[in-house]
């Protein structure tokens, strides 16, 4: 099934490596020092999650709060709080790290990156809301 993938990268002289190499992009040195990057990332990501996703966000958040705070689908929350947050770092991390310039990567692709976390997060309220609504009584007659 990868046969033709395996063709098209090489006859591109495209290499499967990752660059940097994984453990360099880890350290906290390596982080520091693609600061401006990160900051660049983390700020066209805020900008697009708020002008294409504020009301969803908003619904989100709130949803989450009012978990917390009422303790009911306390779990779930903070479930949903916690993939959220790691799912952003991750794609900040993704984008801070690469050699692509960001100039070229951020317009192209960050409406479809900022979808990723988003779309989980209107499914996520979706779920919370169904959780915080009150139980019907069931009719003895």
């Amino acid at each position: 099934m990868i046969g033709p993938w395996r063709i098209w990268t090489a006859t591109h002289h495209l290499r499967d490596a990752v660059t940097p190499p994984l453990p360099q992009a880890l350290t906290p040195a390596f982080l520091l020092g693609r600061a401006p990057e990160l900051r660049a990332t983390a700020t066209a990501m805020l900008s697009r999650a708020v002008s294409e996703w504020g009301w969803a966000a908003a619904i989100f958040f709130t949803l989450c709060l009012v978990s917390l705070a009422t303790r009911t689908s306390r779990r779930l929350a903070a479930f949903y709080l916690i993939s959220f947050g790691a799912i952003a770092v991750s794609l900040l991390w993704l984008y801070g790290t690469t050699p692509v310039s960001l100039s070229l990567l951020i317009p192209s692709s960050m409406s479809r990156t900022v979808n990723v976390f988003m779309v989980l997060a209107a499914f996520a309220s979706a779920h919370l809301m169904s959780t915080l609504r009150p139980a019907r009584r069931r009719d003895r007659s």
